[in-house]
């Protein structure tokens, strides 16, 4: 997904109209379109059957790939059989206890005093944003945050905050833009945890430590991170850390002056929202929240799902994460085998090659589905007035050696080709 559009500007600190219409429009941009539309037919591992054809799938970025297993299909069938789709009834006037189940189990896994569930991460900070930033309170975004923010962040400054971008994960711009913000009014601090453009993970001790001195809340999306990062230290055998707790249980920091949310398609691959954060703060929700107040929680089999997925993960977590960069490894050095390179971090599963222009990535992702492989196409960060394109592979424990084969080969010869057409 492209970045929240909300522009860097320490002269004006504030967000562009302009650009805030246009991020909040509703349409996909074609980057994200070129390759999509596509009607799936059937799923084994990581191939899916589209147009007749069973190809290589990196649209998918359940990195553990938990979501095929057959405990967990299990579990959701018996939680429909007992309890319907859905209890049909807001979540304030009552929950089911599997939903009360999976919420204190989220608690723990991200080690923070709280946790509650929501139907999606929009949904998350539609609710939660406008509740932390007070009128005349002011939002810091960094520029690369996932675009799911932002109807929380434009419900805060319709409500009367101030919104502010600073540079990607650039501590000291954000420092200098807390500090002429002033010592009154309420501070919220919006940032990823791991950047799905690419890059390093957040600097969440920083920002924690930042966050503290400032009076701010730090509020992180840990959609990527959760599930791959956990408690340090990183080894060869395990270079993720253990137990996949995310990005504040990587950092080693209390993480007392926040929330940490996402969803969990990514890390235990079912699609369920999560805010985790102090007892305060989740009691909070609860009474003011619109998806508690108004709206149905999550699909009990969902729930249920969720559930017998961390039982996985608990179980064999760890090994599936060795899985993982075992395969991140073997993808690096297929291109390196071209002399190609992924603009990526080291071995996080999120791995990306540089395509030059938006355009050029659209057409070298079109070649690729050709040649049997679907990649995503990203339009990236901003260099001068261009947008830069990638192709993107989540790399997940379901892929195998073949597949990922088959996209280095299919990639080395787009590579030939465009070599030999530049002679």
């Amino acid at each position: 997904m492209a970045a929240t559009g909300v522009p860097s500007d320490p002269a004006a600190g504030t967000l562009s109209t302009r650009k805030a219409r246009a991020a909040t429009s509703g349409a996909a941009p074609a980057s994200q379109t070129a390759l999509g539309g596509r009607v799936i037919r059937a799923v084994r591992g990581r191939r899916v059957l589209v147009d007749g054809r069973w190809i290589v799938s990196f649209v998918s970025a359940s990195y553990l790939g938990i979501e095929q297993d057959p405990r967990v299909h299990e579990a959701a069938c018996r939680a429909l059989g007992r309890w319907g789709v859905a209890l049909t009834t807001p979540r304030i006037l009552g929950a089911d206890r599997l939903t009360l189940e999976l919420e204190d189990r989220l608690a723990h896994f991200t080690g923070q005093p709280a946790a509650m569930v929501f139907p999606s991460t929009t949904h998350v900070a539609l609710d939660t944003i406008p509740l932390l930033v007070a009128k005349g309170g002011v939002v810091f975004v960094d520029t690369w945050a996932y675009p799911t923010h932002l109807p929380g962040i434009h419900a805060a400054q319709r409500a009367g905050a101030r919104v502010v971008g600073f540079p990607h994960n650039d501590i000291d711009a954000l420092k200098r833009l807390v500090a002429r913000a002033g010592p009154r009014g309420s501070k919220v601090i919006v940032a990823d945890g791991i950047y799905p453009e690419g890059g390093p993970p957040a600097s969440i001790e920083t920002l924690i430590t930042l966050a503290e001195d400032a009076g701010a809340t730090l509020y992180v999306d840990d959609s990527h991170g959760l599930g791959v990062l956990g408690t340090p230290p990183a080894t060869s055998s395990y270079p993720y850390g253990r137990g996949g707790g995310g990005v504040v249980r990587w950092s080693g920091r209390p993480y007392t002056r926040g929330v940490l949310v996402g969803t969990l398609s990514k890390s235990i691959g079912v699609p369920v929202a999560f805010l985790a954060g102090s007892a305060a703060t989740v009691r909070t929700l609860r009474r003011a929240s619109s998806a508690v107040v108004h709206s149905n929680p999550p699909a009990i089999p969902n729930i249920a799902a969720a559930l017998a997925a961390l039982d996985v993960h608990e179980r064999e977590g760890d090994q599936l994460r060795r899985r993982i960069a075992h395969l991140v490894r073997y993808f690096r050095q297929g291109l390196a085998r071209c002399g190609l390179a992924a603009i990526s971090t080291d071995i996080f599963p999120l791995q990306a090659v540089s395509c030059g222009t938006v355009r050029d990535a659209v057409a070298a992702g079109r070649a690729l589905m050709a040649r049997g492989v679907w990649p995503v196409v990203q339009a990236g960060s901003t260099h001068g007035s261009t947008r830069v394109g990638t192709l993107r592979f989540p790399i997940t424990a379901r892929h195998s050696v073949d597949d990922l084969e088959q996209a280095v080969n299919a990639l080395c010869a787009l590579q030939a080709d465009r070599g030999a057409a530049s002679r």
